[in-house]
Order: structure tokens, then sequence, then C-alpha cells
């Protein structure tokens, strides 16, 4: 975070110092990468390069209002928004601190730049200006926070929960097809003890049926009967 006292005369001409804060978290710079054509390194070397009073300009301007905030008495807090950068804009020390940083050859713009961007991209952008090689930008992959997992972990337990209520809605519709049941192995012993009854089935003797014995056998028969 850099910090700026800046002395001016104000509106009832009274001469006043005020401090003001400027600071862009890494977020806020990636949102800035995104929202470039060239990138913010490119913006700054091609400002640098120019030798352009204008472009070395617009560059601050543009930095000086996205690092615009107010910082909170605890230190937790950096509030930005649409309404402090206006209220900035036209305060009566605006116009003064801005031309300001592009004066005795743009050394307090470098001063600001170097306070608002990481050192690392200042570096780097200030080496490829002076025509020095330098290697490939370095990327950093971000793993999901905390946040982020507990919205992924929300949302597939809504899905899950929006799938379920579909099954019961719709039994039938979800209701898996049977699969076929393989049928049991047949062991070594239940093989031999089927042949055993086979082959004891074949060897049995045949069976004939007796007739039941007359029970009037032996009885005289009847005159009628002769």
């Amino acid at each position: 975070m850099l910090k700026q006292t800046i002395t001016f005369t104000d509106y009832n001409d009274e001469p006043r110092t005020i401090e003001e804060y400027f600071h862009i978290n890494e977020a806020e710079l990636i949102d800035m990468q995104a929202n470039s054509e060239g990138g913010i390194q490119a913006d700054l070397e091609k400002a640098i390069k120019s030798n352009d009073i204008g472009q070395v300009l617009g560059f601050i301007k543009m930095l000086v209002h996205k690092s615009y905030g107010k910082k909170s008495l605890d230190g937790i807090h950096f509030d930005k928004s649409e309404e402090l950068t206006n209220s900035f804009i036209n305060s009566a020390y605006y116009s003064d601190f801005l031309l300001g940083l592009i004066e005795d050859n743009g050394d307090k713009g470098i001063e600001f730049i170097k306070g608002v961007l990481p050192k690392k991209l200042m570096d780097r952008a200030l080496s490829q200006a002076q025509g020095n090689p330098t290697p490939p930008f370095e990327t950093k992959a971000y793993a999901p926070d905390a946040r982020g997992t507990f919205a992924q972990f929300q949302a597939e337990a809504q899905a899950r929960i929006a799938q379920e209520a579909a099954q019961a809605a719709h039994p039938s519709a979800h209701i898996p097809a049977p699969q076929p049941v393989a049928a049991p192995q047949e062991t070594e012993e239940e093989r031999e003890f089927r042949e055993w009854k086979a082959n004891r089935a074949q060897a049995a003797p045949t069976q004939f049926r007796v007739p039941a014995e007359d029970p009037l056998q032996g009885f005289p028969t009847q005159p009628n009967q002769q």
C-alpha cells in the first residue's frame, strides 16, 4: 500500500495537507490484465518507451483511479467505489497531485507506479523498456479456496437431491433392468453323486405289477355262475 502526503490550497484558499492511500491487490491486478489488450505490463512498457507525456499521464491516471481508496482506521478494510473515486477527482488537490506525478521527467510517476504495482512486474517492464532480455512472465495457478470448494460441494449435493426427487416422482422410469443371474457351479462331489444316482436307476431290475388276489378264490361258485 502506498501513502501519499499531499499539500494543497483548498477552495477556501486555505493551505492544507492531507494523506491519501493507493493500493491494488492481486485479484484486481489479474482483472486489469484480463481487460487489457496486451496486459498491464505491455501497457506500462508502451508508455515508458513512447516518451510521450500524454501516454505516460494516461497510464498513471488509470492506475491512480484503479488504486485509490479509503483505509479503515483498524487497517482491515480498504474501501473502493465509484463514489469515492469521483469525490477524489472533484477534490481541490486532484489536479495538482496528478500533474505532479509527471514532473521531474516523470520520476514521481515512476515511484508511484513502483509503490502500487508488484515489484516483479515493475522491474520486468523497466527492463523491457531498456531493451534487456527478460524471461517469460510467470503465471500462478490458483487452487480452489475454501469458499470455492464449498460451492462445488453444495452444487453436487443439490444435483444429487434433485436426482433423488426425480426418481421418487417417477420410480418406474429409473428401475434398472434385471440382470441375468448365473447358475451356481456344480461341485465335483455333486457331479459324482448325480452320476451315481443315474447309474443306480439304470441298474435296478424291472418292476412288474402283481395283480391283487381275488378275495372269493376257493369258495364254491354260485349255480348261476357255473
